[in-house]
């Protein structure tokens, strides 16, 4: 939008910061935290025989000489700060995102077809970098791309092969991104820490799932924009800024 030209016409322009999007990014960030830490892996494991059992080697260390943290000897864990995210789309959702991932200090690249201004990549504290560049450097991976053919399988066997060892990847935006049988093959092969999906290939998916297998996967059924009433509040905050200006 113009704004400069509507300004002169005396338009007035309303925005409006979709509580969707801010839903949804929570949503992915709720699924690197949780990989990251690997919350869903160990939540409720707190005795011996229970992490035993799930391929754990607790030990008990002298409280004199340690505050006996991660005395589950849980591997893997990782902290977010000073970790780069890569933001593949930085739309609406993708800056959400990376308001977030500032916040807790991580360093920001996004790729896209287009560059942002300079001065606009300042205020949203991101750095562009090529395609293949942000797969081999970003610690973490989340997609905010648009369905559709042409990225359809953006993410397939060769860009899982450039993808740093050990990163986390994110998908709350189309699953079909993401080549599902080179994603199996990279979890198999240890290629990815984590790997966290908003919604199904197939709606509703199936519990025998091979992608289930993983323990560091991730899969929700689809609620990253929910709640429902979020549409309703954008509705109502909607009216109550054009009456607003109608009033003013």
């Amino acid at each position: 939008i113009d704004a400069a030209a509507c300004e002169r016409a005396g338009v007035h322009v309303l925005t409006l910061r979709r509580r969707a999007n801010i839903a949804t990014a929570e949503h992915a960030f709720a699924l690197i935290l949780a990989l990251a830490r690997r919350i869903t892996d160990t939540a409720n494991l707190i005795s011996v025989t229970q992490l035993r059992g799930a391929g754990y080697s607790p030990t008990h260390f002298d409280r004199n000489q340690t505050p006996n943290g991660n005395w589950a000897r849980i591997n893997r864990l990782r902290t977010l700060y000073h970790q780069q995210l890569g933001i593949m789309g930085l739309g609406e959702i993708g800056r959400e995102v990376a308001r977030r991932a500032a916040a807790f200090g991580m360093r920001v690249v996004y790729w896209q077809r287009h560059q942002l201004h300079i001065d606009e990549e300042h205020r949203q504290q991101v750095n562009y970098c090529s395609f293949d560049e942000l797969l081999a450097s970003s610690d973490c991976i989340s997609l905010h791309l648009p369905g559709g053919e042409e990225t359809r399988g953006i993410i397939g066997r060769r860009e899982l092969g450039i993808i740093k060892p050990g990163a986390l990847l994110i998908n709350v935006s189309q699953p079909q991104l993401i080549d599902r049988a080179a994603l199996i093959q990279a979890l198999a092969a240890g290629r990815l820490s984590g790997f966290g999906l908003g919604t199904f290939y197939d709606e509703p998916g199936q519990a025998h799932d091979p992608l289930l297998g993983f323990r560091n996967v991730i899969i929700t059924p689809h609620l990253a924009g929910s709640p429902r009433f979020n549409a309703l509040r954008d509705f109502e905050e909607m009216l109550i800024n054009i009456a607003q200006v109608l009033t003013a």
